[in-house]
């Protein structure tokens, strides 16, 4: 009997041990987008992107809301202050809590367009 009470313990205490690590280490997956700034608010942003839509086999435009992390790397330019509609950009994201969040930001200059 002690050793059946034993072993329920220790399964009991394997199986949430397991589930608690299993939540725990679920990482974010880094998603890669580029796209034309469309406006920029703070540190919010909407990007207009390029997406295949089946309905119409087509490639279309859709306006997509991120929010730029405040420790977010930007490669080719200063400051996030310094984003303009028009400009194109590559960028990285997470999504998180529901919220699509760019961790990282190149703007491609004139030039490279």
């Amino acid at each position: 009997m002690r050793n059946l009470l034993v072993l329920s313990f220790a399964v009991i205490f394997a199986v949430g041990v397991f589930a608690a690590g299993s939540s725990f280490s679920q990482e974010e997956e880094t998603l890669y987008s580029s796209g034309v700034v469309k406006s920029t608010d703070g540190n919010a942003i909407v990007i207009s992107e390029m997406v295949y839509e089946e309905s119409s086999d087509q490639e279309v435009y859709q306006e997509f809301d991120y929010i730029i992390m405040p420790d977010a790397e930007l490669d080719n330019i200063d400051s996030i202050a310094s984003l303009k509609e028009g400009q194109m950009i590559d960028f990285e994201y997470i999504e998180q809590d529901g919220k699509n969040q760019i961790s990282y930001i190149y703007l491609y200059s004139e030039i490279e367009e």
